[in-house]
C-alpha cells in the first residue's frame, strides 16, 4: 500500500487549509456579531413593520367580519347550511330514496348468505389447495434446507461468512493497511480496488450459488403454476371472479336504485349554481382586502433585499460559500484520488442488465397470470 500521510491534508491538519475550522470568527462575520450586519436580528420592529403592528396594515387581521360576511353571519348566505333538509332531500329520509339503506339483503344477495353463492367463503379448503396441505406442493415449506442450499450452511460456500478476517483484511487491521484510519488516509486504499481483496465482489457467482441459477434449487420459481393452482385458472375455483354481474346486482346498474347517483343536481342544488348562494366565492377580492394586492400592505413582500441584508449576496460576507475549492481541497477533484468514483459505471453494467431483465420478465408475467 501507499505509505502514509501527504494525501488528504484535511484530515492531517484541518486548521491548515480549512480556515472556517481555525477562527470561526475571522471571516465568518455572521458568526462574530450578529446583530452588526443582519439587522433582522437587532430590532425586529425596526424595518419589519408586520412585526410592529400586525393590524395597521393588515386590515385581515383587525376585524374579519368587517370584510369577511361569509364570517359574519355564515347562514345569511349559506342556505344550506340554515337547513339542511330542506333542499338536501338524501338528509331528509335515508330510507326514501336510498332503498339499498332500507333493507339490504332485498336486493344485495351478497349479504344475505355468503355462502349461497361464495363457494370460497363455504369451505375454503376444498378449492384451494394451497391452503389444505402447504408442504403437499410447495417444497420450499417442506424442508428449507433439501433445495435451499444458501441456508444449509452459509459458510460453505459463503466465505466472507467465514471468517470475515481471512480475507477481508480491511477488518483485520483497519491501521494497517487503511492509512485513512492510521493517519488521515492514503487515498483510501480500501476503496482503490475493491476485487483486490474482497472477493465476494469479485465473481459474485463463483461461491454465491443462490445466485448463479436461481430455478436450479428453487423450484416455486421455477413453475409457479405447477403446484399453485390457483395462480392457473382463477376462475376455475373462483367463482366470485368470473362474473360479479351474475350474483352481485349493485354492480350491474348503479342508478336503477342509488337515484341520488342518478341526476346530483336534482336535489342537491348546492351543486346547480354555486355561487347564487355562495358570495363568498363569487368575487374573492371585492370584501377580501388581503387578497388584492399583498404588496400593498405586506411591505417584508415588496422587496426582502431592502432589509434582509443577510439575503442580498450571501458570499459578501460568507466567504465558506465563495468559492469552495479554494481552501477544501477534497472537494476539487474526487477522482484524483478517490479511484472508486472515477468509474463508476463499467463495474456494474453486468448487474444493471440483469436486474432490468428479471424485472421486465415479472412484470410480463404478472400481467399474463396475475
Amino acid at each position: 500500500f501507499t505509505p502514509i500521510g501527504g494525501y488528504l491534508p484535511h484530515r492531517q491538519n484541518v486548521n491548515s487549509y480549512l480556515p472556517h475550522r481555525q477562527n470561526v470568527n475571522s471571516y465568518l462575520p455572521h458568526r462574530q456579531n450578529v446583530n452588526s450586519y443582519l439587522p433582522h436580528r437587532q430590532n425586529v420592529n425596526s424595518y419589519l413593520p408586520h412585526r410592529q403592528n400586525v393590524n395597521s396594515y393588515l386590515p385581515h387581521r383587525q376585524n374579519v367580519n368587517s370584510y369577511l360576511p361569509h364570517i359574519h353571519n355564515v347562514y345569511s348566505y349559506l342556505p344550506h347550511i340554515q337547513n339542511v333538509n330542506s333542499y338536501l332531500p338524501h338528509r331528509q329520509n335515508v330510507n326514501s330514496y336510498l332503498p339499498h339503506r332500507q333493507n339490504v339483503n332485498s336486493y344485495l344477495p351478497h349479504r344475505q348468505n355468503v355462502n349461497s353463492y361464495l363457494p370460497h367463503r363455504q369451505n375454503v379448503y376444498s378449492y384451494l389447495p394451497h391452503r389444505q396441505n402447504v408442504n403437499s406442493y410447495l417444497p420450499h415449506r417442506q424442508n428449507v434446507n433439501s433445495y435451499l442450499p444458501h441456508r444449509q450452511n452459509v459458510y460453505s460456500y459463503l466465505p466472507h461468512r467465514q471468517n470475515v478476517n481471512s480475507y477481508l483484511p480491511h477488518r483485520q487491521n483497519v491501521n494497517s493497511y487503511l492509512p485513512h484510519r492510521h493517519n488521515v488516509n492514503s487515498y483510501l486504499a480500501h476503496r482503490q480496488n475493491v476485487n483486490s481483496y474482497l472477493p465476494h465482489r469479485q465473481n459474485v457467482n463463483s461461491y454465491l450459488p443462490h445466485r448463479q441459477n436461481v430455478y436450479s434449487y428453487l423450484p416455486h420459481r421455477q413453475n409457479v403454476y405447477s403446484y399453485l393452482p390457483h395462480r392457473q385458472n382463477v376462475n376455475s375455483y373462483l367463482p366470485h371472479r368470473q362474473n360479479v354481474y351474475s350474483y352481485l346486482p349493485h354492480r350491474q346498474n348503479v342508478y336503477s336504485y342509488l337515484p341520488h347517483r342518478q341526476n346530483v343536481n336534482s336535489y342537491l342544488p348546492h351543486r346547480q349554481n354555486v355561487n347564487s348562494y355562495l358570495p363568498h366565492r363569487q368575487n374573492v377580492n371585492s370584501y377580501l382586502p388581503h387578497r388584492q394586492n399583498v404588496n400593498s400592505y405586506l411591505p417584508h413582500r415588496q422587496n426582502v433585499y431592502s432589509y434582509l441584508p443577510h439575503r442580498q449576496n450571501v458570499y459578501s460576507y460568507l466567504p465558506h460559500r465563495q468559492n469552495v475549492y479554494s481552501y477544501l481541497p477534497h472537494r476539487q477533484n474526487v477522482n484524483s484520488y478517490l479511484p472508486h468514483r472515477q468509474n463508476v459505471y463499467s463495474s456494474i453494467q453486468a448487474n444493471k442488465h440483469t436486474t432490468v431483465t428479471h424485472s421486465h420478465s415479472y412484470r410480463e408475467d404478472s400481467r399474463l397470470h396475475g
